[in-house]
């Protein structure tokens, strides 16, 4: 048993999950109840979501309560999203939608992970037109005009991966030629307004989108029938955060597992990590988290610091 902890936490002491289970969070806050855990020697510190503390199985019991939050993975290990991705680019599917929580590196992925030519990327907003996607025409120093091809062109010419990010902001006219050219490769074709040509895809042409909507099943029904595979990206891919500070990187990997709106994201970490080196611990959390998150963040800190 847990030293000194609650009851309702003594009595909810429970046998190993089956499966890797690696990070466990527990709704409580008080300070001293998770320095015996660690103390006892049950478990390392893993991360922080907000109001909740995270902690590494180590051995013996996994303790649980009402408020407890598993994540599957870890540091050492590709989660669930990222093995997915890695299968799906091995078996060849150049047809791919990423969605998930924002800031957990879905665009890196797909503009460099697996075998491809090369990349075309192309975000979605309010002002993207469909020119920005297959080209347009434009003025030349001669007075004539010249046709310059657009991103998907591009892409379909040489057999490039087209990226095209959060795809849920196109609009009507946009999602209509994306639709078009992200079509399959036996299916679809574009006339060249200039040459007359009819254009058909490199047989190496793939397409990976990207949403940060938490239902894929929010996109046009035509869009997703587009892609055979969608894939869930909940935690940032643990080569990506290689460049923080060693003390962060638990954080970085389950910081984006927690409820919209109290999630830490990456960008947010290299953010804090960047400050800290000139203002300190305090002063980075207060710019990055807002003064009400960054008390609550810097305990996690102090708590991962017993289990180094």
């Amino acid at each position: 048993m847990v030293p000194h902890a609650p009851d309702e936490i003594q009595t909810n002491v429970r046998n190993n999950l089956p499966g890797r289970v690696t990070a466990l969070a527990i709704g409580k806050s008080d300070m001293g109840v998770y320095q015996e855990l660690y103390k006892s020697n049950r478990f390392v510190p893993l991360t922080l979501v907000p109001a909740t503390f995270a902690f590494t199985q180590k051995e013996g019991t996994l303790l649980n309560s009402a408020s407890v939050e598993v994540g599957i993975g870890g540091s050492d290990e590709l989660g669930p999203g990222w093995r997915d991705l890695s299968d799906a680019l091995d078996a060849g599917i150049d047809r791919i939608i990423l969605y998930g929580p924002p800031g957990t590196g879905k665009t890196y992925a797909a503009l460099t992970y697996g075998a491809m030519r090369g990349a075309e990327r192309l975000v979605c907003t309010e002002d993207l037109t469909t020119a920005d996607i297959n080209g347009c025409w434009s003025p030349t120093r001669e007075g004539t005009w010249e046709w310059l091809e657009g991103p998907a062109t591009r892409a379909w010419r040489r057999g490039l991966r087209l990226v095209v990010d959060e795809v849920d902001r196109a609009s009507g006219d946009v999602l209509s030629l994306l639709l078009a050219m992200t079509d399959s490769n036996g299916s679809a074709q574009w006339r060249h307004p200039s040459t007359g040509e009819v254009l058909i895809p490199h047989r190496d042409f793939s397409v990976v989108m990207t949403t940060n909507l938490e239902r894929v099943d929010e996109l046009p029904p035509a869009l997703r029938d587009r892609f055979p595979v969608v894939i869930r990206i909940a935690q940032p891919h643990p080569d990506s955060v290689a460049g923080l500070s060693a003390d962060l990187r638990h954080l970085a990997i389950n910081g984006a597992l927690g409820e919209e709106g109290r999630r830490i994201s990456l960008r947010v970490l290299f953010a804090f990590d960047q400050i800290r080196r000139r203002h300190g611990d305090v002063r980075a959390a207060e710019l990055t988290l807002g003064r009400d998150r960054a008390s609550a963040f810097l305990d996690a800190m102090s708590i991962a610091s017993l289990g180094s």
